[in-house]
């Protein structure tokens, strides 16, 4: 592995590779492991009563159960093909703990010689449906298989390549001389709005007071001075993740679609707080070139036309944008002279979002998000709409 190789990676790509959750293709790469014919011809002397007993007078069903789950743990073991997903090989012994303990449940099916039907019924024990009317609060399968869990990766098998697009940094903060009841999470929220508000784009976990930061190579450069974190290397870093749980910022799960939901509710102060939380995101004011499009139009034509503006762009956008057009200008008895002012929160340069006719109909400028939030409280004269 080398942790030099350049590749444009984003916060977001980091996001999704640490989010990544590898317990269930575990399961699925065992359960097709147990049920491939290496599994069931190892299976064979085990299954068979008379013939194991024969050799092992003192055994009991149980312990033939039990030496038959090492056997197949030890097989899987040896193909690597868990490897992938877990932090340690210590994972195996667990494993084999885990399957000796269920016992009870395969006992019927292991008993009457029917391995592939006890493989089945291990399965529906790893991968247990739920009945409609199950609570969740009563579920005891919940914590079923934490002991496993802490030996399974919670981020891509392929997160190295994602991490060698970015800057590497580990630090230990001080929380001596704060309060004692410091909220971490709080604490680390802060921190990295405030990095958000400096340029940096970061990407942050954390675990107690140890904190690993991945700046994405296209950011600001870190400022030594008044961040000395200590640098690593994609190996180094991967070594931290597997030791201990870290938990990742609660910044990185605010989405566009949090964003939506804060001006629909008109949570201009909680939208502000979000809008600090996502890096990339760009802003723009777009005047519409053709205003006097509207000064024809009656009072119910301009509110249908207002309205139904946000229609007139491609449904794909809404997925990278947040849009509010704003329509005001002067009125009278006699005539009115309306001026259409667009808002736009993206996700990509608004070239690259807009096809050529919608961006050549307005004039644009780059704006700051306090602009933008600050232009869309504002009451209009004729209404406003939103593309969402």
């Amino acid at each position: 592995m080398t942790d030099t190789t350049y590749i444009k990676s984003t916060v977001q790509d980091l996001i999704n590779a640490y989010t990544y959750d590898c317990f269930n293709p575990l399961i699925k790469t065992m359960i097709t492991l147990l049920r491939d014919k290496t599994s069931v011809q190892l299976a064979t002397d085990f299954m068979n009563a008379k013939k194991y007993k024969a050799k092992n007078p003192s055994a009991t069903d149980e312990s033939r159960f039990n030496d038959l789950m090492n056997a197949l743990t030890n097989a899987i073991k040896e193909t690597n093909q868990l490897n992938q997903f877990i932090t340690t090989n210590d994972f195996y012994n667990e494993l084999v703990l885990f399957l000796n303990s269920q016992y009870a449940n395969l006992q019927d099916t292991f008993n009457k010689g029917a391995y592939p039907k006890m493989i089945d019924a291990l399965n529906r024990i790893f991968n247990p449906k739920k009945a409609k009317d199950d609570d969740d609060n009563d579920n005891e399968d919940d914590n079923l298989f934490d002991d496993l869990h802490k030996y399974v990766k919670t981020y891509s098998p392929t997160i190295d390549n994602v991490l060698n697009g970015f800057k590497l940094y580990h630090h230990t903060y001080n929380f001596e001389n704060k309060d004692t009841n410091i909220d971490e999470d709080e604490f680390f929220t802060k921190e990295i709005i405030h990095m958000y508000n400096n340029n940096y784009v970061v990407f942050n976990i954390y675990h107690n007071n140890q904190a690993l930061w991945c700046f994405q190579n296209d950011s600001k450069e870190l400022n030594s001075t008044d961040y000395p974190f200590t640098s690593l290397t994609v190996d180094e870093f991967i070594k931290y993740i597997e030791n201990n749980t870290y938990t990742m910022n609660s910044a990185h799960y605010t989405t566009l679609e949090t964003i939506k939901r804060d001006y629909i509710g008109k949570s201009f102060d909680t939208l502000r707080t979000h809008l600090q939380m996502v890096p990339n995101l760009y802003f723009y004011q777009g005047e519409y070139k053709n205003n006097s499009d509207f000064n024809h139009l009656n009072d119910l034509q301009l509110r249908n036309t207002i309205q139904g503006f946000p229609n007139g762009f491609d449904d794909d956008i809404t997925k990278k944008c947040l849009t509010i057009f704003c329509f005001n200008g002067m009125y009278s008895d006699s005539s009115q002279d309306v001026i259409l002012t667009s808002y736009w929160l993206t996700t990509q340069s608004i070239d690259a979002i807009l096809n050529k006719t919608d961006y050549d109909a307005f004039n644009w400028n780059n704006i700051n998000a306090e602009t933008f939030v600050n232009s869309i409280m504002q009451n209009s004269v004729f209404g406003t709409s939103c593309l969402h």
